[in-house]
């Protein structure tokens, strides 16, 4: 009570310090908790129908990535057989231009 008496404004300050620090820690430890907010149970719903919703989307999106990495792979396969006819018609085309210049020699 001696300080109380000799310094009354330290002794003030000094109280809404540790008030304040404790005021600190207590708002410090609520943001920490991991306590759920209060939620409405219409908003409740709502979200879980929206995450459903979400997830549904996001198991099509990978169903629709798979279904163009598997016809991007159709498709390289086609042009590869496509060059590959190709080549092979070129072939077939000289063989033939060959077989009738070899013809049209023996024809007296």
């Amino acid at each position: 009570m001696r300080a109380l008496r000799e310094k009354p404004r330290l002794t003030v300050a000094k109280l809404l310090a540790v008030i304040l620090v404790f005021a600190a820690g207590m708002a410090f430890a609520g943001a920490l908790s991991e306590d759920e907010p209060d939620v409405p149970p219409g908003t409740a719903a709502a979200l879980t129908r929206a995450e459903r919703a979400a997830q549904t989307r996001s198991d099509r999106l990978a169903e629709a990535a798979k279904d163009v990495e598997r016809l991007e792979a159709r498709l390289r396969a086609s042009r590869r057989a496509l060059r590959a006819s190709g080549a092979r018609n070129r072939r077939l085309t000289r063989a033939l231009r060959s077989a009738r210049r070899r013809v049209a020699q023996l024809e007296p």
